[in-house]
């Protein structure tokens, strides 16, 4: 999606509309009616800013359903004391205790699975202070390479011993901090190699995409998002595992590289390189 800079206050925002759309909207920040210009610059400070935003507001979710989970938890104990302490029941009686023991174990169990959610949101954005540090540590790292490896995490991390210095290798993780460290790398002008192996569809761009971005070069990071989903499900392109419907990350890092005016060039090695 592409990201407007607010001409009073500077505040990067991502959004899926045009900038046509965007007229007369206003800057949450500054109040500025009508402030939106189109942003192509560095956008991982900003990421880092939104995750701080989004992580003060989950974890207040977190403690507002713990503490429902408790208030739910004590209700439930409440009645079994209740059951308990009165040995008869009318037929009436009985079928108001059995529907409140009914509703605390639907409550419980409904903020259960939101907890857990939020717990897993949670988790993605990682402990703030320290994926700050490492996204600048990440950045810096980056921008003294002249080449980086990005695709599937999991087998990129099979190069670390001989080649620690092109994959992003820092102890913490969010979306914020790996943009910083694409981003570290545009700023050098390195260039992007695709790893991937051919026993693995899960490391490999698939034919199609390669074909279509053969044919459209200069295609932009919203296009290359859309083809993603179009085409490259299966493959290192689109998660669609677990629920989850998106492009993966290494997606975004190449949808970062192609805003910044990167372009794929496909031989025997597939490589993303920067603009002349």
């Amino acid at each position: 999606m592409p990201y407007y800079k607010c001409k009073r206050c500077g505040r990067i925002h991502e959004s899926a509309k045009e900038q046509w759309q965007l007229v007369g909207a206003t800057c949450t920040n500054c109040f500025q009616k009508d402030p939106w210009v189109l942003y192509e610059g560095p956008v991982a400070v900003a990421i880092l800013a939104e995750e701080d935003k989004q992580h003060f507001i989950l974890t207040n979710k977190y403690l507002a359903l713990k503490q429902a989970k408790e208030n739910s938890d004590r209700a439930y104990e409440d009645l079994r004391a209740k059951v308990k302490k009165q040995t008869s029941y009318t037929k009436p009686e009985l079928a108001k205790m059995l529907n409140e023991i009914q509703l605390c174990h639907d409550v419980s169990a409904s903020v259960h699975a939101q907890i857990k959610e939020v717990a897993d949101e949670l988790d993605l954005l990682g402990n703030r202070e320290a994926v700050k540090k490492d996204a600048v540590v990440a950045h810096k790292a980056a921008a003294s390479q002249g080449e980086l490896f990005v695709g599937n995490r999991q087998y990129v991390s099979q190069f670390k011993s001989k080649h620690s210095g092109k994959i992003l290798d820092v102890p913490n993780w969010s979306w914020g901090l790996n943009c910083a460290w694409v981003e570290g790398g545009i700023s050098a002008k390195a260039h992007f190699t695709v790893k991937f192996t051919e026993d693995d569809p899960y490391t490999q761009i698939p034919k199609e995409v390669q074909k279509a971005l053969n044919n459209q070069p200069k295609m932009s990071a919203e296009e290359f998002l859309e083809l993603c989903e179009k085409s490259g499900k299966g493959s290192l392109l689109w998660y669609d595992k677990d629920g989850s419907n998106r492009p993966t990350w290494t997606a975004l890092e190449m949808a970062t590289l192609l805003r910044a005016g990167y372009r794929f060039t496909f031989n025997d090695v597939i490589t993303l390189t920067p603009p002349m």
